[in-house]
Order: C-alpha cells, then sequence, then structure tokens
C-alpha cells in the first residue's frame, strides 16, 4: 500500500538530518579556521563583539592585551575594527593598552579610522588614544581616514581636531549659517564660557574649572554641527559637551 506520509515523513528526515551536517560541517570549519589562526576563545569571543562572553573571560583573567590571528592583532585592535563598540569600552574599563599595534603597525584608532566607525573614533580619543602613532606604511589615523573618504572621522583625529566631540544633524530644524552663529554665541555664553574666537562656521570658548582650561568649538557643517573639545587642553568631560548641544537646540528652536 502505497503511504504518501511515510514518504513525506522520510523526506522531512532527510532535510533535517542534512541541515544539521551542514551545520556541524560550518561549525567545524569555523572552529578549524580560529585554530589554523592560533586564537583564543578570548580572541574569538571579542572578534564576534559577544560582549557577555568577553566580559565573563575577563572576569576569570582573560589577558586584555592578548594578540591573535594572522597579523598578531591585539584584542582591542579587533574590536575597533570590528565596530564593537561595547566591547571596546569593555576592554578599555578592564585595563587593555590603547596604543597597542598588531604586526602592521595598527592600533584601534587606525582599525577604527579605516572601518568608519565614528563613535569609537570618539571613544578612543576620549581616552586619550595616540593619534600621532603610525603603522609600518607610515599612515596616521588621520591619513587612513581621509583616504577612505571619512572626512568626519580625518578632522577628529587630525592634531587640530578635537580631542572629544558629539555632533547632531540640524536640518529639520532649518539651519543656516545666521542661526548657527547667533544659537552658537548663546549657548556658549549661557554656559559660562568666553567666546575667543569666531568666523561664518565656527564659534570657540574658553572656560575654566578648577585650574583646568578647556577649550571647546561649535562648528557648521553643511546642516551638522559639530561640538568639541579641542586638543591640549587638560581632561574632557562629555557632559559639558551634551550641556552645550542642549542649549544650541534650544536657541536654535526660538529664532524665527
Amino acid at each position: 500500500m502505497h503511504c504518501t506520509n511515510c514518504q513525506s515523513g522520510l523526506r522531512a528526515n532527510h532535510f533535517m538530518n542534512r541541515a544539521k551536517y551542514v551545520a556541524l560541517v560550518v561549525l567545524l570549519v569555523l572552529a578549524s579556521s580560529a585554530v589554523a589562526e592560533g586564537v583564543s576563545k578570548f580572541w574569538e569571543a571579542v572578534r564576534q563583539g559577544n560582549t557577555s562572553e568577553v566580559r565573563a573571560l575577563v572576569e576569570q583573567g582573560a589577558d586584555v592585551n592578548e594578540s591573535g590571528g594572522n597579523n598578531e592583532t591585539p584584542v582591542l585592535v579587533k574590536a575597533a575594527k570590528e565596530g564593537h563598540l561595547a566591547v571596546v569600552e569593555l576592554l578599555l574599563f578592564a585595563g587593555a593598552d590603547i596604543n597597542a599595534q598588531n604586526v602592521k603597525g595598527t592600533t584601534a584608532l587606525h582599525a577604527a579610522a579605516r572601518r568608519g566607525h565614528t563613535d569609537i573614533v570618539q571613544l578612543l580619543l576620549a581616552h586619550n588614544a595616540d593619534h600621532t602613532l603610525r603603522d609600518k606604511e607610515g599612515r596616521t589615523a588621520e591619513s587612513i581616514a581621509r583616504a577612505e573618504e571619512y572626512s568626519k572621522i580625518a578632522r577628529l583625529v587630525s592634531g587640530t581636531g578635537a580631542a572629544l566631540a558629539i555632533y547632531n544633524d540640524f536640518a529639520p530644524l532649518g539651519i543656516t549659517a545666521e542661526k548657527f552663529q547667533s544659537a552658537a554665541k548663546a549657548a556658549l555664553v549661557k554656559r559660562g564660557w568666553t567666546l575667543s574666537a569666531e568666523a561664518g562656521n565656527s564659534v570657540q570658548g574658553v572656560i575654566a574649572r578648577r585650574d583646568i582650561t578647556y577649550k571647546s568649538e561649535i562648528r557648521l557643517e553643511g546642516t551638522l554641527v559639530y561640538f568639541l573639545f579641542l586638543r591640549g587642553y587638560g581632561a574632557t568631560k562629555v557632559n559639558y559637551l551634551q550641556n552645550l548641544e542642549r542649549d544650541f537646540t534650544h536657541e536654535l528652536k526660538r529664532q524665527p
């Protein structure tokens, strides 16, 4: 007697077994690839951006300056390259060497700049990453960013750029150069900054806090507005910039 249900069941089992086989092969290939590259469980967790696994391994004593892969890449550089912001933060908090380099001289800042990870670039700069370091080909993070046409990152990591920055797009508020100037000045003055320089697309201010002098800039690029701490002025506090952004937005909305 012909059994349609039996044949359907056999086909279903066949496909299920085949799927399990393919999945097993993929896992074996990934595992053998990791072994071939000479990487550890910790390095692999960093590569995958598995924050919980990375945290657990760090708590178990994993070396946050461990290197692996074909280029002996430090875990921080790998996390920055892959765009894993949370992992980068975790590694920095655990004491990873922010300026560690692989055999090609690549740092975390180089890697993030090459891949266009602005948030990671900002984080690294806020932790005083050395923007002047060069890789084995003589490239800085700035030259790498420019080569990849990431102009915003290039400005962040340039010697005259920002040590810390946040930005926002104010196109919905109909920003113009005139409105920008008015709102930027008002925001700086409201927060106690002394105006120190101004141009069509830039307003700068200085402020002293507990013997530390901060120098900031509010800069207009198209419809993007950057709130920056300039280099060479002591420690940086992101809340200062967030307050400036908040007041700038308020002032801009008040304008006709």
